[in-house]
């Protein structure tokens, strides 16, 4: 996408508009997305390099959200796989149709120990921002009391063809003005 000269202009005195900065977080969380793609299909050291350039992204993405409010949270159900000890109060009450895989070892602490893995039900949490019509998903390890909680079936993203996005040059022009001018940035309006 080619970097329109009204925010070139803006960059020089100091503006960063909510579409510019939407536009931003938007070529890099598309890029992540292709970064993650391409570690996925190599297991190898070019995949490892893609691996890298994807949290590069997300470097980028969370300095940039660090000026818009959060609206709310979304957690996402996914499922995956919990092992049970034999020392639990609740390993006796596993269903024999429920257990994915068992086995057992010899512990220090409790002897000889008896395991299970079942599936089980697990929640991701993302902070949700919302600015000119984009939507952006970072995850949190908590969750603020202040913020409302809305579960969402599924999150599941694409990347996008390069030519489509903002240039990373004028990412990290905006990202470098957002620094400069952080005690002058308002948030901005969405």
């Amino acid at each position: 996408m080619k970097t329109k000269k009204i925010w070139t202009d803006n960059l020089k005195n100091g503006v960063v508009t909510a579409e510019m900065l939407s536009l931003c977080l938007y070529s890099v969380n598309k890029r992540a997305k292709n970064y993650r793609d391409m570690a996925r299909k190599y297991n190898n050291y070019y995949g490892m390099g893609a691996s890298d350039k994807k949290e590069e992204m997300y470097d980028f993405k969370s300095e940039m959200l660090q000026y818009i409010k959060p609206k709310c949270i979304h957690c996402v159900k996914s499922i995956g796989r919990e092992r049970k000890y034999s020392y639990e109060s609740d390993f006796n009450k596993i269903l024999d149709d429920d257990v994915i895989y068992q086995g057992s070892f010899i512990c220090d602490e409790y002897g000889d120990v008896d395991f299970k893995d079942v599936y089980a039900d697990f929640y991701d949490s993302y902070l949700y921002y919302e600015i000119n019509g984009f939507g952006f998903h970072q995850p949190i390890e908590y969750e603020d009391p202040e913020l409302e909680i809305i579960r969402i079936e599924d999150l599941t993203t694409f990347g996008k063809e390069i030519n489509d996005l903002v240039s990373m040059q004028f990412v990290r022009k905006v990202i470098e003005t957002l620094k400069t001018y952080s005690n002058k940035i308002k948030i901005l309006a969405t």
